[in-house]
């Protein structure tokens, strides 16, 4: 539970670095993606060495209270995430990509309508399930 926390974690911190830096066009691109290379090979190399584990012992270990914590957890740092685009857009300017550009569309595809449309359709998945 703790790796999955860092791993999470550090994933989290290395977009928002990656948000906050595409904004200043003077910031070099090892500054820039360097920690997303970083802790993105570290998870590769952890998701290899955990394959091994069998899947009852992961459902075992897993509760009901610690997966609606952990989503929790999951949707405020997406909410931070769009406020920091947000206030980044209004009081910064404009960003290098057009992907963090709230006036552009490609924002509002890829980082509100798809993540907002995945949540809706596992909860329909879910609702299936149960019944």
């Amino acid at each position: 539970m703790l790796k999955n926390i860092f791993l999470m974690g550090s994933v989290y911190i290395s977009f928002i670095i990656w948000i906050i830096t595409d904004f200043f066009t003077g910031i070099p691109w090892y500054v820039q993606y360097g920690p997303i290379i970083l802790f993105g090979g570290i998870a590769v190399i952890v998701a290899i060495l955990e394959m091994d584990d069998d899947e009852d012992d992961k459902e075992q270990k897993e509760t009901g209270k610690g997966t609606k914590l952990g989503s929790l957890f999951r949707l405020s740092l997406i909410l931070f995430i769009w406020l920091l685009i947000a206030a980044m857009n209004i009081f910064v300017g404009k960003p290098r990509t057009d992907a963090f550009n709230i006036y552009d569309l490609s924002f509002w595809v890829f980082l509100v309508a798809i993540p907002t449309l995945n949540k809706i359709h596992i909860k329909i998945i879910e609702n299936r399930e149960k019944t």
